[in-house]
Formats: C-alpha cells, structure tokens, sequence
C-alpha cells in the first residue's frame, strides 16, 4: 500500500488511471514496542497498546484520497478495534475527492461517504462486526441522499427503506430470512419506488402459497425473482401437492417475470413425481414470458455438491418444458453465482471438482427426476 501511494502522489497522470479499488483489512494486529530491563534484555507489553493502528490508517486514507478517478470502492473491514476507529473511518470516508458509481461497505458506517455521493447508483451494505451501526443506521439516513441509486445488496430487511422515492431496479437481502411481517413491510417500502423494481432476491422463513400473490401484488413489473428458503423442503412438496391453484392465481399478476431462482435445504431426494410438470405448465400458462425456473437444493444429505435443476420452456411453446440437471459445489460464503442460468447472489461455486467423483455417483442415483 505504501508504494503504491508513493507512485501516484508522486505522478498524478497514474492517479486518474485507478478507477476501482477492492480493500480487505483484517483486524489490525498491534505490534507492542519493545521495553528493556535494567540488564537490557527486551521483555513483551501485552497491555500496551498498538502504535501502527494510526500510522496505517492515516496511509490508508491517503491513498484513497490521491486515487481521485475512483468510480468503484469496495473496503470489507469488518473487525474493529474501538468506537474512536469506527469515528475516524467515518470521518475520512466522508471526505474522498473522487465521485463514485459504485459502493460496497462490509463493517464501515455508510452515512457520511453517502452524503457526499450524489451519483452513486450501486450500492452494497453489511453490517457486521463488534462495533457495527445495525439497521440503526439505516433508518436515519436522509431522504435526499443517492438520489440516483439503481442496486441495492445488503444483509439488513431495514435496507429497503433507501428504495422510497428513489429509481431502485434491484434489491437482494442477502443472509436474513424475513418472517410475515418482515416480508410485506420489505414489499411496501420496494414498491414505493419512481420506477418499476426488475430484480428482487430475498430469504423467507418460510414458504406457502400467497408468497407469489402478494409479490405479484406489489411488484408486477418484475423481471427475474429469487427466493431462499431455509429448511423448506416439506412446505415446497405441500406447495405442489395441495396449493397448486393460489400459485397459479399468483403468477397471473407478474407482466414480464421471465426468471424464477429458488433455493430449498433439504434432507431427502427432490420430488420425482410427475405433478412437477403439471405445476410448471399451469404457470407458464399463467405466466406466459416465464421461460427458465430453477431450483437449487442446498445442503443435501449433508454433501458437498449442490443439485440444481433447470427448466426452461423453448420459444412459442406453451406446455413444453426442457429439463437439465447440473452438480455444483457449494461455498461456504455468499458471492456473485458463476453459473450463467442462474441469476442471484447464491452460495453456488464452479462446477464440480477433482475429489468428489463419489459425491456425483451418489447423487446421480438419487436425484434424478
């Protein structure tokens, strides 16, 4: 980090070369100044406390400061040492030179560097760590800032409320699963965007059949809809066993749903009767842009690999729907999917690996539809 500030402080052509800026801190380590005895022996501080803390993080905000063509700035700094180093983050992130396009925050508070970014329209938001702002933060952010904002990612349902009055397509609640009340206040503060919200991914506590009704409700200009469910397996059969037709009901009121993402935790072989097929005409005759479903079933028999099933409906059919089946392995953090038929921010990895030939024999026998 110091040789890179030292090149662009000292050449500002290179400066306005950087253009994105991705920085992981972990917790700063204090390294103790050495104290002596009499006979001039060193002996270790553990009490003391960490002179390079200041040093770094003046460094640090000396650097962003510089890289004034910044447009993308992503810190994930999730442990923090005291309440007077959350401050000074606060304080220095307020103040950088360059205007972005795109923010992501992981521990950081986000108020300050906010007000002062008129053009951000990206934006991704975690709280977490021991001296993290919570939703707290959330709700008092002023209704005028990133008055431009397109995407929004957190781990907070309390993120929604940045969506009024602002031109939001994309929301993703990522690591929360909501209950009730949670999903229908995330719905009202979604739909009381100025223009029509395309992408939506959230986590339910649970599954039933008035779930695609009230979205269809609220936001039926959507494009793709993704959907967590934790330990939902037993509420997806009865889904499609008893409760076909208020699904149906549901999907008649999205205008343009193309993609459908779901994700269920399992323990037991996914269904295999034949009411699948049934299920999915009923919704593409509801639906008729719906054209790829997919379903991933995470966590199965405690395996390291994913099966995910994809359906997809070839062009002018109405009734006919194409099966393809895919292992993948699963992470053990959420990141950006590398699957192109899948849309969402999932725990899905690359495709399977060296190593689990065995896992893959296994699941061929059983999760074949």
């Amino acid at each position: 980090m110091g040789m890179i500030y030292r090149s662009i402080s000292k050449r500002s052509s290179l400066a306005h070369h950087i253009v994105a800026m991705a920085v992981y801190v972990q917790r700063l380590r204090p390294k103790y100044r050495p104290s002596y005895t009499a006979s001039g022996r060193t002996r270790s501080a553990p009490k003391r406390s960490s002179f390079l803390t200041p040093a770094f993080m003046r460094l640090f905000f000396r650097l962003l400061r510089t890289a004034v063509g910044l447009k993308t700035l992503a810190i994930d700094w999730r442990l923090f040492d005291s309440r007077e180093i959350v401050e000074a983050v606060s304080i220095n992130l307020g103040q950088l030179p360059s205007i972005l396009d795109s923010l992501t925050l992981c521990g950081p508070p986000a108020v300050t560097i906010l007000e002062t970014q008129p053009e951000l329209q990206h934006l991704t938001l975690y709280y977490t760590g021991r001296y993290n702002r919570g939703s707290s933060e959330l709700e008092r952010f002023p209704k005028d800032i990133i008055p431009l904002l397109r995407y929004l990612a957190s781990d907070r349902p309390a993120a929604a409320k940045l969506a009024e009055g602002r031109p939001l397509q994309e929301f993703h609640l990522h690591k929360y699963y909501l209950t009730r009340d949670g999903f229908l206040d995330c719905l009202t503060s979604l739909r009381m965007t100025t223009c029509a919200l395309r992408v939506l991914e959230l986590g339910l506590s649970h599954l039933d059949s008035t779930i695609f009704g009230r979205i269809s409700a609220a936001l039926p200009d959507l494009v793709a809809l993704c959907l967590q469910i934790p330990d939902a397996f037993s509420d997806f059969e009865l889904l499609l066993s008893s409760q076909t037709p208020d699904v149906v009901r549901g999907f008649r009121g999205f205008r343009a749903l193309e993609k459908l993402e779901m994700h269920l935790s399992c323990k037991e072989p996914p269904p295999k009767d034949a009411h699948v097929w049934d299920v999915l005409r009923q919704i593409s005759r509801a639906c008729s842009s719906l054209h790829t479903v997919s379903v991933a079933f995470e966590h199965f028999q405690g395996l390291k690999v994913l099966p995910i099933y994809i359906f997809s409906r070839p062009e002018l059919s109405a009734d006919s729907w194409n099966v393809q089946r895919q292992i993948h392995v699963s992470l053990r953090f959420s990141g950006p999917c590398t699957i192109p038929e899948l849309f969402g921010f999932t725990s899905v990895g690359e495709v399977l690996l060296d190593g689990h030939q065995d896992d893959l024999k296994f699941l061929d026998s059983s999760c074949r539809l």
